[in-house]
C-alpha cells in the first residue's frame, strides 16, 4: 500500500489528515489577515484571490493517481441490487453504534435549539 499497511487505507488516512491540516491552517490565516487586505486591496482583488484557491485544489486533485476497480454493473443489475444491500447494511452497522449516533443526535440537538442571536 501507500503507507506500507498492505491495503493501502493507510496512505489515503494520511492525505485526509494532511487535506484538514491545511484547511484548518487556511482558515485560521484568512481569518488574521482578512481585515488587512481587505483595507489594502479593496473587495474585489480579495474575492479574486480567495477564487483562485479552489482552482489549486481542483489542479492538485487531477494529479491524484486512482486505480480502476471493477464496475458494479459488470455483472448486472442483481449484483447491483446486492451491493446496496451489502452497503445498506454495512452503513446501518455503524450508524446503529452508540459511539456514532450518540454524538450525532447531540450534535443534532445542540443545532435545533434555538440560539440567542
Amino acid at each position: 500500500g501507500a503507507g506500507g499497511g498492505g491495503d493501502g487505507t493507510s496512505g489515503g488516512g494520511a492525505l485526509q489528515s494532511l487535506c484538514w491540516s491545511c484547511q484548518a491552517f487556511g482558515g485560521l490565516a484568512s481569518a488574521y489577515a482578512s481585515g488587512s487586505l481587505l483595507d489594502a486591496l479593496g473587495p474585489k482583488p480579495v474575492f479574486g484571490i480567495t477564487a483562485v484557491f479552489p482552482l489549486i485544489v481542483v489542479a492538485a486533485a487531477a494529479q491524484l493517481v486512482e486505480e480502476r476497480r471493477p464496475g458494479l454493473l459488470a455483472g448486472g443489475p442483481s449484483s447491483l441490487g446486492q451491493a446496496a444491500t451489502a452497503q445498506a447494511q454495512l452503513l446501518w452497522s455503524a450508524v446503529s453504534q452508540r459511539r456514532v449516533w450518540l454524538p450525532a443526535a447531540f450534535i443534532f440537538v445542540w443545532q435545533a435549539t434555538p440560539s440567542c442571536e
